[in-house]
């Protein structure tokens, strides 16, 4: 299986939606970029899942991180996926590290 290549916008583009939906985890108003922003905000001390407008706001941001990046998500955890599934990361290492048959060739490209 082959997948295209996240681009730096599309991965920037999820780095947007993790911080929009982290903010919103957190309790706290957010801008598209998943900032605080409390301009916008000034009349929201925090968000409730349970109010239409703070909702409508949060499906606007999050819809709002593809937008320009439709198939970034797909192809950033896709991506992921395919290496996490086909050996080229380590699946029981805790952090990313190269897949033991792998590191000695990486490392030879590094000199």
């Amino acid at each position: 299986m082959k997948i295209s290549k996240a681009s730096p916008e599309e991965v920037e583009a999820l780095l947007a939606l993790m911080r929009v939906l982290n903010t919103a985890d957190d309790g706290i108003p957010c801008k598209p970029d998943g900032t605080g922003d409390e301009d916008e905000f000034n009349s929201l001390s925090s968000f409730d899942p349970e109010d239409e407008e703070h909702l409508r706001k949060f499906y606007e941001r999050v819809t709002g991180c593809f937008a320009n990046h439709p198939g970034g998500l797909i192809r950033t955890i896709g991506g992921y996926h395919l290496a996490m599934t086909n050996g080229v990361f380590d699946e029981t290492a805790e952090t990313y590290e190269w897949a033991d048959d792998l590191a000695p060739v990486v490392a030879a490209r590094k000199k």
